[in-house]
């Protein structure tokens, strides 16, 4: 086991709850809170990928893919914290995840 202690962000879809779930001592989850895809991260990654790869009209899926593929490919770190990060909803929500790490930390 690490010495790290992990935060794993999840919404609330069924998927994410079940009784046999093992859940390591570092490892904290944050369940969002429902219809809440403002606070939802990867939607926003979703987002900036749809408004950049809408605007054509695509013979068929395997293209789609392929462009879809892509541009997950060429994503930087940089653009991810650019498309995620800086957003005054968020502020409340990295305040108390600070703050739980700072409780957590040996």
């Amino acid at each position: 086991m690490s010495d790290n202690f992990n935060f794993v962000q999840l919404d609330n879809g069924r998927f994410n709850y079940s009784s046999n779930l093992q859940i390591f001592d570092n490892i904290f989850l944050i369940f969002l809170p429902p219809y809440s895809p403002e606070l939802n991260l990867i939607e926003r990654v979703w987002q900036h990928i749809r408004q950049k790869l809408s605007l054509k009209i695509y013979e068929n899926l395997d293209e789609i893919k392929a462009k879809v593929r892509a541009f997950l490919e060429d994503f930087s770190l940089l653009t991810i914290a650019s498309i995620t990060g800086n957003d005054p909803s968020l502020r409340d929500f990295n305040s108390l995840m600070r703050a739980k790490q700072t409780q957590h930390t040996p």
